[in-house]
């Protein structure tokens, strides 16, 4: 079986759009952006609310 990993973090939305400002500035110059790969939340509660211990269960080997 492959294993994939998945970043997990918490964001808040003014860090998601500087970053998604910035990689819009950089390709506009003709740069090459490095694709980020990355499951955000915006604080610990929604995190808890998407990723319940049932859901992890089901899609994680523990």
């Amino acid at each position: 079986m492959k294993v994939k990993k998945v970043k997990i973090g918490i964001k808040s939305l003014n860090e998601v759009l500087e970053g998604f400002a910035e990689t819009a500035e950089a390709i506009e110059r003709g740069e090459k952006v490095k694709k980020r790969r990355g499951i955000y939340f915006e604080n610990l509660e929604a995190f808890r609310r998407a990723l319940t211990e049932k859901r992890l269960e089901r899609y994680c080997m523990l």
